[in-house]
């Protein structure tokens, strides 16, 4: 669809990007359901009106961190098998994509901690560690959740999210979304 088509399909309603911040503040207020279905609708619109790829992907990443946050785990483990069976097939080029499987494995590494699949998250944790230096770039909360699962501490729910929000992980955070 063109941008003449664009303009005049938004004309009559807000934009991906505008629903996709009405559903980040909805997450900011712990609203995770609701705040899905705008991230759906937002997604939704953005592939019909032609949207750039990375913006999608945005929303995408604003409705992971929700779907963690409600518990969602084993759907985000989904997702995260998904992308990694894409990567297999289609090996990454450029920093940004290398970037991206790093952070994918990342998130998978925090899905399986929290699923309290110790073994599983250590070896998710390497890998995410493996591509990230092929990436040149840090992820500290791995580092630290590696090293908590190589000494075999027990890693609260309470504890990861703290750590989760220390460094950053979440890209929807009160600094961060439009009011």
């Amino acid at each position: 669809m063109g941008a003449v088509s664009a303009e005049k399909a938004t004309a009559a309603g807000p934009s991906p990007a505008a629903i996709a911040e009405l559903g980040k503040r909805l997450a900011l207020r712990g609203r995770h359901a609701d705040a899905l279905n705008h991230y759906q609708r937002a997604i939704n619109l953005g592939s019909t009106l032609g949207s750039p790829p990375l913006l999608l992907r945005h929303f995408l990443e604003c409705a992971l961190e929700s779907m963690e946050l409600a518990g969602m785990h084993d759907a985000v483990l989904s997702y995260c098998d998904e992308a990694l069976a894409h990567y297999r097939q289609h090996p990454p080029e450029g920093d940004f994509a290398r970037a991206d499987l790093a952070h994918i494995q990342q998130r998978r590494a925090v899905c399986l901690a929290r699923l309290e699949r110790g073994e599983e998250s250590a070896r998710a944790c390497a890998e995410a560690l493996r591509c990230a230096a092929g990436a040149d770039i840090q992820l500290p909360l791995t580092e630290r959740l590696a090293a908590w699962l190589d000494g075999g501490y027990h890693i609260s729910a309470d504890r990861l999210l703290s750590e989760q929000r220390r460094h950053g992980y979440f890209s929807v955070r009160r600094d961060t979304v439009a009011r």
